[in-house]
């Protein structure tokens, strides 16, 4: 039933559909070298950023939290489908991020231990996960080389379920 919803919602998304459809889609993982299971939550973003060449054309933020067994904590993880997102890949840096209508407050993120730059991990991830809990919709600002400052929207009308 899991598959069947995130096929529909990834459909609707495709289709520029987000706002209405967009869900958190859960899914799991077993790592193939511990064999502990890795537990996902991801939303897409409603919105697509407008960024200049070479990464023209529909490019979405995802917001995946994740946790590599039961009793780990939860990682907060934004990425985005094309570009660079700037000054975390070395240095924890500054995020906006703002939840519901409540005013935005700064998280610090930093980057991937693969030096992916299209990925950050907020390190505030407690504080995150327990305000995305109850938000129905969440902005993260990034700041994307050669495109400055792009803000991520993502809306879920169901809350967020953690299992």
């Amino acid at each position: 039933m899991l598959k069947l919803l995130w096929r529909v919602a990834a459909f609707a998304i495709a289709l520029g559909w987000g706002g209405a459809w967009a869900q958190w889609d859960y899914s799991t993982s077993t790592d193939p070298m511990t064999s502990v299971v890795v537990q996902y939550a991801e939303i897409a973003s409603k919105n697509s950023m407008s960024l200049d060449f070479p990464y023209k054309g529909k490019n979405h933020g995802h917001l995946i939290l994740r946790r590599k067994g039961a009793r780990a904590p939860v990682e907060v993880i934004v990425k985005i489908d094309k570009g660079q997102i700037m000054s975390c890949r070395v240095e924890s840096c500054p995020v906006q991020v703002r939840f519901d209508d409540a005013p935005p407050i700064t998280m610090t993120a930093i980057g991937s231990t693969d030096n992916s730059s299209r990925v950050i991990f907020i390190n505030n991830a407690r504080q995150f996960f327990e305000r995305a809990r109850k938000a129905k919709h969440i902005k993260v600002a990034v700041t994307l080389f050669q495109n400055g400052v792009q803000v991520l929207e993502f809306d879920a009308p169901q809350a967020l379920i953690w299992k």
